[in-house]
């Protein structure tokens, strides 16, 4: 069975974003990172844009944009 965006229940805000409104919240599940923007929290949870990746992805994604994380910490 695969996980999709919607399995994501365990979103949070990441601890990289900026106190001032502009804020992304990471999710996951054992196979997925999902990321959104607070900024869209008015619209429907199955309407909100989510970036996902597979975990291994997530983690060279968060790499990608200087955030350093282990696989395991996603």
């Amino acid at each position: 069975m695969s996980q999709h965006h919607t399995d994501i229940t365990n979103w949070r805000k990441a601890s990289g974003s900026a106190g001032d409104g502009e804020c992304v919240e990471v999710g996951c599940t054992d196979t997925v990172v999902g990321f959104r923007d607070t900024k869209e929290a008015h619209l429907p949870a199955d309407a909100r844009p989510i970036l996902v990746f597979g975990r291994a992805a997530g983690v060279e994604f968060l790499a990608g944009v200087g955030v350093k994380v282990t696989e395991s910490a996603v």
